[in-house]
């Protein structure tokens, strides 16, 4: 049995199983030739028109990111259609020696620190917001929006179009990118409840 659910970048959809289709730490293929030996890998990035970018497979989930975030609906199938020919199968969904090609928490922390200091963060400047890393948690992250972001209506906007395409950019293994600011608070919160 297998569940779909698109991840908040729209490009990537997940695949998850009720049973473990690998067993071991995560496995993170960005192209075709990391991919060879992997069979599934392999298959999924050879799908005609379907322009697989990379393939993430961890525990009972499958994460498929594509060049496109357009027609997941008729793609979605083909992927679902070679995932479950796997199961039926019996098939290895990747060799247990395909690097894992995952950065450590600690490297993901640095790189996404340098990104909003270098360049997230002066350009939101000019709006008087800012972006802060809050936590890493394997392959997510959770941010906090503050200054004018915080009461900006168009904060959810800047996180999903602007900022998740860098950082994704620069780590394409991230799973979520997850917004923990209380929009309810400050002085300008756009989610704050109606007065009565």
């Amino acid at each position: 049995m297998i569940n779909t659910r698109l991840a908040s970048n729209f490009a990537t959809c997940r695949f998850k199983f009720s049973d473990k289709v690998h067993e071991g730490e995560a496995k993170f293929f960005r192209n075709k030739d990391e991919a060879k030996g992997s069979l599934i890998p392999e298959k999924l990035f050879n799908l005609e028109g379907v322009g697989v970018s990379s393939v993430k497979i961890e525990g009972e989930q499958v994460s498929v990111t594509r060049s496109s975030s357009e027609d997941w609906h008729i793609h979605s199938k083909s992927i679902a259609s070679v995932l479950n020919e796997a199961i039926d199968k019996g098939e290895c969904f990747c060799s247990a020696d395909a690097p894992a090609n995952m950065r450590s928490v600690k490297e993901i922390k640095a790189i996404v620190e340098d990104l909003l200091e270098s360049q997230i963060n002066p350009s939101i400047a000019s709006h008087g917001g800012e972006i802060t890393l809050i936590d890493v948690k394997g392959t997510t992250i959770y941010v906090k929006l503050g200054g004018g972001c915080q009461g900006c209506g168009m904060a959810s906007v800047t996180l999903k179009q602007g900022v998740e395409g860098v950082l994704r950019d620069a780590v394409p293994e991230l799973d979520e990118i997850l917004d923990v600011t209380d929009h309810a608070g400050g002085e300008n919160p756009y989610y704050a409840p109606s007065k009565k």
